[in-house]
């Protein structure tokens, strides 16, 4: 079909002929009446215009929300909408900004009120550290030992009679019973602590110059000392475990008394009974063969015992408790047996063949090693019958 046919076409007010009916199909023409071009064309125009209405809209609406308050051009619905959450909004900030103010002003006064607390604190407290660096009402030094320098008594105790445990010189565990001293020292603030082994060596080197010993240490933090002194034997644990602090646990006896001297008539009935008769009013310096003043009553009354019975002649033997090392203490023994015989010859005119000596140590113990009472016991002379 040519130019000229689609112009015929196009001029025709009806259908097209028969003859190009067929020709039109074939070649795939879609006929449109003069009348169907019209509303077309007319359809056409509405939809363009009712799109420059829909842009136009758009705009206005975009206009109206940059603005935010011009919702006049918009349906009612959607403007008392639009109102309310705007409305709604504006609620929810003033409420937002009320809830910070109120929460800021809690914080401040929350602020006030720690920093309150703590003035309150520090004027309270402050006294009441003063008087913390201060000995503890009641409490005092012990007689025999006195603290190191810069250290308070932060605790004492004192009993009457009480017993602790102790340590013997291998490490094993004693009772020891008395006046119990439990005093804690603690180093003043400010003040710089000296070094636990420089506590230990304090006390240690205190006790050896009144005459004690240690008689056991542990890795330069504890330490167990013991003296004998003015007739009494006084026990020292000493604690210096934590830096800064330690403790002094001081247990004070008096050496076991005698209420009777044995009298030579006691001792000759015991020896012919038994063969044997113990003393125990002869007194030594701590771990030494020297005799004490205090031993002459007993002295006397073995000097006594020989001079009424001309035929007895004894052996003085010495004994001592488990404390030390047996070696040390047979030693020990049998020189303090030999001081007793020569104080016997020289000052008391005992004939030396009459009297032997000799020691046995711990070997022949008459109570326990475990309490000091029974190591009062252990400690003594005895005269045995040759």
């Amino acid at each position: 079909m040519g130019a000229g046919d689609l112009k015929k076409i196009e001029k025709c007010d009806g259908w097209p002929a028969a003859e190009l009916w067929g020709t039109l199909l074939y070649q795939g023409i879609y006929y449109v009446t003069p009348y169907e071009r019209y509303i077309r064309k007319d359809q056409k125009i509405l939809n363009q215009k009712r799109e420059e209405e829909k842009n136009k809209r758009k705009q206005e609406i975009h206009l109206d929300n940059l603005n935010g308050l011009s919702f006049a051009r918009e349906p009612k619905y959607f403007r008392q909408r639009r109102i309310c959450l705007w409305q709604k909004h504006c609620l929810e900030k003033v409420s937002l900004r009320c809830s910070e103010k109120i929460e800021r002003d809690n914080t401040m006064k929350k602020h006030v009120l720690f920093i309150l607390s703590l003035c309150l604190f520090a004027l309270l407290v402050a006294p009441v550290l003063t008087v913390a660096q201060e000995d503890v009402p009641g409490s005092k030094d012990h007689p025999l030992l006195t603290r190191m320098p810069n250290f308070y008594i932060s605790d004492y105790d004192y009993k009457e009679f009480d017993q602790a445990d102790f340590k013997d010189n291998k490490g094993g565990n004693i009772k020891v019973e008395g006046h119990i001293y439990d005093i804690f020292y603690e180093i003043k603030e400010g003040e710089e602590a000296p070094g636990k082994l420089q506590v230990i060596r304090n006390y240690e080197n205190a006790i050896k110059e009144i005459g004690g010993s240690t008689v056991y240490e542990t890795k330069g933090e504890e330490a167990w000392l013991k003296v004998e002194k003015a007739g009494g034997i006084t026990w020292i644990y000493v604690d210096a475990r934590t830096t800064g602090e330690y403790e002094l646990l001081i247990v004070e006896k008096k050496a076991m008394e005698q209420e009777v001297v044995a009298d030579a008539k006691s001792l000759a009935q015991d020896i012919n009974a038994t063969g044997h008769a113990s003393v125990y009013g002869i007194h030594f310096d701590f771990n030494k063969a020297t005799l004490k003043p205090e031993s002459e009553p007993a002295l006397k009354e073995i000097a006594k015992l020989l001079k009424q019975n001309p035929n007895l002649n004894l052996y003085v033997v010495g004994h001592t408790d488990n404390v030390g090392e047996i070696d040390y203490n047979m030693e020990l023994s049998r020189a303090r047996a030999d001081a007793v015989k020569k104080a016997l010859v020289t000052s008391y005119g005992v004939a030396q063949n009459r009297l032997n000596s000799y020691g046995v140590g711990p070997l022949a113990p008459v109570a326990t090693n475990e309490t000091e009472e029974g190591r009062a016991l252990n400690r003594r002379v005895e005269l045995v019958k040759e």
